[in-house]
């Protein structure tokens, strides 16, 4: 509840919300306070529907070019709950090709994909090709798997694609890192966040800030009955208020 006093927003009250029969107002409990976990800084939307695209997916390494001896190494069984994901392989040898293939019946729909060595070190591919003609448009979007941009994706012309990935010589294969096609309001690693509480006419009041080192934000300052408002300070503009119910963030 607030009103406009010489061109700003002013709150008058503690913000509320009406479920067509009680109006329930958010009234922090300054005395009570609890942990909470945040994966989130906006409603989730449709993301659900685009991390189960990589449900299915299967990773396999060989040494041949027309992978006669590939080996599986990873398989993905679950809807990813986060968009961040690293992936062990199943086996620790070197393998010069890498293969990256969508089930028969989905695209890919790949935001980041990275392939990594020994000590941690980002294995780039010499040549990425397909097991069909790619035409020139998804040539041209291939890059974005690998732009650093979590919400720029790659999506396959056909569903079943495989995306065989040629190291140029073979590579003892440590982890992937595999992000699906996201809106990127999941918590992203290396940013600055910022949680606040709302007090009434007293405004918004700070929590205190975290630089994201996990896909979780964990605060254990948090007045019970609170709303709240998580704030990124390094990207992004999609912000939403949200209170927390059995754990959970409920976004208004």
């Amino acid at each position: 509840m607030a009103f406009c006093w010489d061109g700003n927003m002013v709150p008058a009250d503690y913000p509320f919300f009406f479920t067509g029969e009680v109006v329930n107002f958010l009234i922090p409990n300054e005395q009570e306070r609890e942990e909470v976990v945040l994966t989130r800084k906006y409603p989730i939307g449709k993301n659900p529907l685009f991390l189960s695209s990589a449900v299915g997916v299967k990773i396999e390494g060989a040494n041949r070019p027309d992978f006669k001896d590939a080996e599986l190494l990873y398989m993905v069984a679950d809807t990813p709950t986060v968009n961040y994901n690293v992936l062990y392989p199943l086996r620790t040898k070197k393998y010069r090709y890498v293969a990256y293939s969508s089930p028969q019946d989905k695209r890919i729909q790949l935001a980041e994909w990275h392939m990594y060595g020994l000590g941690d070190y980002p294995l780039m591919p010499e040549r990425i090709w397909a097991n069909h003609a790619l035409s020139k448009t998804h040539r041209g979007i291939l890059d974005l798997m690998n732009d650093g941009d979590w919400s720029s994706f790659y999506m396959s012309a056909v569903e079943g694609e495989k995306l065989y990935f040629d190291l140029g010589k073979p590579q003892v294969l440590t982890k992937f890192t595999l992000i699906p096609r996201n809106d990127d309001n999941y918590i992203h690693l290396g940013d600055e966040y910022e949680l606040y509480y709302h007090g009434g006419i007293a405004g918004w009041k700070s929590l205190g800030r975290r630089v994201a080192e996990r896909t979780e934000l964990h605060y254990d300052n948090v007045p019970q009955g609170a709303l709240l408002w998580l704030r990124n300070h390094t990207r992004g503009k999609e912000e939403r208020c949200f209170y927390i119910a059995a754990g959970k963030q409920i976004f208004q």
